[in-house]
């Protein structure tokens, strides 16, 4: 391996390969490579197990390839691939280029630059710039000045464009038609792959059956849907996706014929006890309990817990847990308690810790979020955190909620004796309320007739400009409360409203938010004109476009699982 540029912004690596070589490939990661640390390159391992001539450039950051000195890394990557060319036996040498999202863009960007025969790109984006990309996408929060205008265009591109997308994962179907507007583009579905597309296609078998089949796109296209259906990531998002739905199917699925036949149930369940994990907390999400316990009887040790009264488990699958000599809580590790750490009970409206030394109730607030449950205190409301710890947070997410566990199944059917407990709020429905078979949501606008916003790092209300605005800022209304859409969900505003008609007004810290003409926030003990909000009902699209589709074909496909 040789190292062929390096700067602030880039490195570039290489492996010389075998003359007489069909392909020279290009690689480009995605967000935060593994290679940025481990002084390898993505491919490195086929790479050398076929002995193919291939260079591959690894970003110092996420800047989808657009940052620092990247016209003269890619110029670097060039002469690379025009002298390594002309070393080589076989005059008909195809240039292939393969990227991973952020990479993905990258070798459709520049694939008329370094003069690319053919391209694999894996779920990669048309653009993150949203003056140019109106549509949800998950990167947008990685958009910085220098990416405006950073839309591929026809001028841009060269060779065979592959795009490998999963057609159930609404962001990447979207960056999919605007790449499809544009130029030609041939679409290779990988489906139940989620974004993580290049996860259910490789392997050194798998992707030398992919350069063999690399002049047909029929042939292609076929192959990748065999590929995908044995990957063992494949399985799982097979499962995963089916958990909400179809939990005793998925069920039946992991333990198939397929999914041993694949490894999935070795690698799930004996090898990885993280990845088992993960399926468990998985059905625990969509509130299957007893299907997520049964899975955690796969990876505990002998010294499981046994639980005699209903107990409060955590999104990660583990237990609340409380320490009496600090007063501080914690969470089981894979459910064994921690030294000097007892499992909490539910009795009621009360959590309790049976022991001699502390036998009386927690002092700790509890509430309940529709069918989950939540532990306030001093306005901080408890977070699980994946290492066993518990933080205390300001703003109320899902993963502060917590589900309950019965002793039995009988306990679990009469669940309600146990969960008598105070709501702290309404429920929190979805946002999204669908009206006149569209999907409606309630913003309001400020007195300049832009959209109010919330500064989540300054935690100060702000507005859009011109209308333009980012997803996960957007001030949402539901009620009587104020909510932003966060990464694992809706968060919960700490600030009261007072509603008259088709207006309101926001208190914070009791004074009123004021939106000044410059878009910042002002707090202000007097309410005028400038501190009105109009609400707004604006008819959506559904936002969530992760969700997939409810057809049949899934359900026979899961089904198909069990034959």
């Amino acid at each position: 391996m040789t190292i062929v540029y390096e700067s602030d912004h880039y490195i570039i690596r290489s492996h010389w390969g075998d003359n007489d070589s069909e392909y020279i490939i290009s690689s480009f990661p995605g967000v935060r490579p593994i290679e940025r640390s481990n002084g390898s390159f993505l491919g490195a391992v086929l790479a050398k197990e076929f002995d193919i001539p291939w260079i591959g450039i690894i970003p110092k950051t996420d800047g989808w390839y657009r940052d620092g000195d990247y016209i003269q890394a890619l110029s670097a990557m060039k002469s690379w691939i025009d002298i390594r060319k002309s070393s080589m036996s076989k005059n008909s040498v195809k240039s292939i280029a393969y990227g991973i999202s952020m990479g993905g863009y990258a070798v459709i960007k520049y694939s008329r630059f370094l003069k690319f025969d053919y391209v694999l790109a894996y779920a990669p984006q048309w653009s993150i710039d949203p003056q140019e990309s109106l549509h949800y996408s998950h990167f947008k929060g990685f958009y910085q000045n220098f990416m405006r205008y950073m839309g591929i265009t026809a001028e841009d591109v060269s060779g065979t464009i592959y795009v490998f997308f999963d057609p159930h994962e609404g962001p990447d179907v979207s960056e999919l038609e605007c790449l499809k507007s544009r130029f030609k583009v041939n679409e290779i579905p990988v489906c139940y792959a989620g974004h993580l597309v290049a996860e259910c296609l490789k392997g050194r078998a798998q992707f030398k059956r992919i350069l063999e089949n690399i002049d047909n796109y029929v042939s292609l296209t076929l192959v990748v849907s065999v590929i995908r259906r044995y990957n063992i990531y494949n399985i799982k998002g097979v499962v995963e996706r089916s958990a909400k739905r179809f939990p005793n199917l998925a069920m039946k699925a992991i333990f198939s014929g397929r999914a041993r036949k694949s490894g999935f149930f070795e690698t799930f369940f004996i090898k990885d006890v993280d990845q088992s994990w993960d399926l468990g907390t998985t059905f625990l999400k969509y509130g299957h309990v007893e299907k997520a316990f049964e899975l955690f009887s796969y990876t505990k040790s002998e010294n499981k817990i046994s639980i005699t009264k209903p107990a409060l488990i955590s999104t990660h699958g583990e237990f609340l847990c409380y320490e009496p000599s600090s007063g501080k809580l914690h969470q089981t590790v894979k459910q064994q308690v921690l030294n000097g750490s007892y499992v909490i009970h539910v009795d009621k409206n009360k959590l309790l810790v049976d022991t001699p030394q502390f036998p009386d109730a927690i002092e700790i607030n509890i509430g309940r979020v529709n069918n989950n449950y939540f532990l306030m205190s001093d306005s901080l409301f408890a977070s699980p955190v994946a290492n066993g710890s518990v933080a205390m947070v300001k703003h109320l997410s899902p993963v502060e909620e917590f589900k309950i566990l019965a002793p039995s199944s009988e306990d679990n059917a009469c669940i309600e004796r146990y969960t008598n407990l105070v709501l702290f709020n309404p429920p929190l429905d979805d946002i999204f309320q669908k009206l006149d078979g569209q999907y409606s949501c309630i913003w309001l606008s400020t007195w300049m007739n832009e959209y109010l916003c919330f500064n989540r790092f300054m935690g100060e209300f702000t507005q859009t400009i011109n209308k333009k605005m980012s997803n996960k800022t957007i001030v949402y209304l539901r009620g009587n409360s104020l909510f932003i859409d966060g990464l694992f969900g809706y968060i919960h505003l700490d600030a009261d409203l007072c509603i008259i008609g088709e207006r309101c007004f926001i208190r914070k810290h009791n004074k009123f938010v004021s939106i000044r003409e410059n878009g910042t926030e002002m707090l202000i003990d007097a309410l005028g004109e400038w501190e009105q909000f109009s609400i707004r009902k604006i008819i959506i699209e559904n936002k969530d476009n992760t969700i997939p589709p409810r057809k049949k074909g899934f359900l026979n496909y899961l089904r198909s699982f069990l034959k």
